[in-house]
């Protein structure tokens, strides 16, 4: 939408031809996707051209540089404000120059948010922020027993005790655009008492709708705070504070003590 707003000519295939028409290459980072690495390597083996690489996170940071056994590196990575890098981490970057930025998804949500007024039952409305994380263990071969199937039963067993003293009016679950329509069909089964809804809105609107926001490790949860939310992990401080994340949340069983 940006470039096609500001009439940039868009090509979705880059040959190995043009590889040395272009003197700048800018990349993201996954570590699930090795699409990234795979043209900086097609880049460093055919050219001497700049890579630059903004820093989509910190979780599983090696991974996102580790290509065919060894790790992969480009010229620079450019680190957004919201992510905190450890010594650690600069450690293992160091072939790299390092270069802070800001954060413009965050600073163009913000301006969004800002239009926008909250909806009326907003300070009664709780949303679960979900994340496809029990496939995402089965691809990588992760034990991991915690998935979004045990935190969402885990809320709804709390947010009942909230339906029935009156202090709540909607439950909201907002999928990952990775996940299924269906696949929390038989948790809406079992707690059909409560008012639970799958939102068909974007996330500003969720997010102006929905005062408590609740979720594993998403950044759509550091989106929340910039409307001032009451954003709750699911997982422990500890846990939460690992991924470096610079926003202030509270736990779910801070959030317990201050609301049952």
């Amino acid at each position: 939408k940006i470039f096609k707003k500001n009439s940039v000519k868009i090509k979705y295939k880059l040959p190995k031809k043009n590889l040395k028409k272009n003197s700048i290459f800018i990349t993201g980072t996954s570590w699930r996707n090795k699409i990234d690495l795979k043209l900086i390597n097609e880049i460093k083996k055919n050219t001497k051209n700049k890579i630059i690489t903004i820093l989509d996170d910190r979780v599983n940071l090696k991974k996102r540089f580790f290509y065919k056994k060894k790790y992969l590196f480009p010229h620079e990575i450019w680190v957004p404000d919201t992510i905190k890098l450890s010594r650690k981490d600069l450690i293992f970057l160091k072939s790299c120059k390092i270069k802070n930025i800001k954060n413009y998804y965050l600073f163009s949500k913000k301006k969004e948010i800002s239009k926008k007024k909250n909806f009326t039952n907003y300070k009664k409305n709780f949303i679960f922020l979900s994340q496809p994380i029990r496939k995402i263990s089965k691809r990588f071969n992760i034990n991991n027993k915690n998935d979004e199937y045990f935190y969402i039963n885990k809320l709804l067993a709390v947010l009942h005790k909230l339906f029935l003293k009156k202090k709540l009016k909607l439950i909201t679950i907002r999928l990952h655009p990775f996940e299924e329509k269906n696949k929390y069909l038989k948790i809406l089964k079992k707690f059909h008492y409560l008012p639970i809804e799958i939102s068909k809105n974007n996330l500003v609107t969720d997010i102006k709708k929905h005062k408590f926001t609740f979720g594993i490790n998403t950044n759509a949860m550091t989106v929340a705070t910039l409307n001032r939310n009451i954003v709750v992990s699911m997982l422990s401080m500890s846990k939460f504070n690992n991924l470096n994340r610079k926003i202030k949340i509270l736990t779910f069983q801070k959030f317990k003590k201050m609301y049952l």
